[in-house]
């Protein structure tokens, strides 16, 4: 296949609506769902539906993409989904398991722009309805989550850093959510909640901590 002039590999595909009880989910696949953004599909698909299908090979029987979304029609007894089959070599699904949502987050947002797709949404549903208000005093959705926050190791582990004062460290930078959401599991580390983003239930700061060596060793190594 030529796409402006050059030549990109053509994929075949096909649309079918499967039964969600027959797709399988892949051993490899890294991402989790938290309940937050189970809720939030869960509302967008009572709001405008399902219109992003799932992604299977075919050759293994296997979903490359929306595993959550599966997980979903079950849960609601459909009996269909909309799935894209394509045909993969078990290495070719490797790579579009790993690289297909880490591209799209490369991406930047125009906060201008989203605020003005915001402000346009005139037929909410309740629960887009509820982020739109609590934007306008996000106080109190602030005391909701810190009721919610489990107790974790963060507060033992944290160190302050005081001017002056001088440590060893370690920076470690992640440039995908992925590998920011499993070290903030390895590490035990609460979600940092932006009070001025109008999303703050499901939107958090990427915000890196300064972590007390000794206390993660002992921890680690007990």
């Amino acid at each position: 296949m030529t796409l402006n002039g050059m030549d990109t590999p053509y994929v075949p595909m096909r649309l079918e609506y499967l039964d969600p009880q027959t797709l399988k989910p892949n051993p490899l696949n890294p991402r989790s769902h938290p309940p937050m953004q189970r809720r939030a599909l869960s509302d967008i698909l009572d709001g405008v539906g399902m219109i992003q299908p799932v992604l299977l090979n075919e050759r293994t029987g296997q979903l490359i993409d929306g595993h959550m979304r599966v997980e979903e029609y079950l849960e609601r007894n459909q009996d269909q989904i909309p799935v894209i089959v394509v045909d993969l070599s078990e290495e070719e699904e490797r790579q579009a398991l790993f690289w297909l949502d880490r591209i799209g987050e490369m991406r930047n947002i125009d906060p201008q722009a989203e605020k003005l797709l915001q402000s346009s949404l005139e037929n909410e549903n309740g629960y887009v309805r509820r982020l739109l208000e609590l934007a306008a005093d996000p106080s109190e959705q602030l005391e909701d989550a810190d009721r919610a926050k489990p107790q974790r190791f963060e507060d033992n582990l944290g160190v302050g850093l005081n001017p002056g004062e001088r440590f060893d460290y370690v920076v470690l930078l992640f440039k995908t959510e992925v590998d920011w959401a499993a070290a903030e599991e390895h590490f035990m580390l609460e979600s940092q909640y932006d009070p001025l983003n109008p999303y703050n239930e499901t939107r958090v700061v990427r915000q890196g901590r300064v972590i007390d060596g000794g206390k993660y060793l002992n921890r680690i190594l007990e």
